[in-house]
């Protein structure tokens, strides 16, 4: 018995998937892209997908926007980063100190998860961040995709016996 997945939808359904979250990751890498409200925003950057409640007054009333990350970033970049929630009231005087060493030069890089800490820190001390690396969203998507993959193989299997 052949699979005969070039014709079931959640085949194509699910190639589709995993190859725009791999372009997203590419991307995320190489660009920020960011769209945001009067208290949230929603980020694709440094490898990950950064949801934020309570963001930096900075981003005003509402909009989107798309730059490239500039070669000296200060964020270091990780192949594999974690996933990370950070809320306001976390660690201020870690939020403080990293931006005044990056301010005084004392330091060159920080890690994202720092980044993301002085974000939340400056953006008030209710807000918080939820950041989701996208190997972790391409995981949770191929772990699902080949359980419904493998169900259709079963239905498919059971439905053929019962015919002969």
């Amino acid at each position: 018995m052949k699979l005969a997945l070039h014709r079931s939808m959640a085949f194509w359904f699910g190639l589709l998937v995993i190859a725009f979250l791999s372009w997203a990751w590419w991307d995320s890498l190489k660009n920020a892209s960011a769209a945001w409200g009067e208290s949230f925003a929603v980020r694709s950057q440094w490898g990950g997908l950064d949801i934020s409640h309570g963001a930096p007054p900075t981003l005003g009333g509402g909009g989107a926007l798309r730059e490239p990350i500039e070669a000296d970033s200060p964020v270091l970049l990780e192949g594999f980063p974690a996933a990370l929630f950070v809320s306001g009231d976390q660690e201020q005087e870690t939020a403080v100190s990293v931006t005044g060493d990056l301010l005084f030069g004392r330091r060159k890089f920080i890690t994202v998860r720092e980044s993301l800490l002085c974000n939340v820190y400056w953006g008030g001390s209710k807000g918080w961040t939820l950041f989701i690396p996208y190997w972790l969203l391409m995981l949770a998507c191929a772990v699902s995709w080949i359980g419904l993959l493998v169900l259709r193989a079963r239905r498919r299997r059971k439905k053929l016996e019962s015919k002969i």
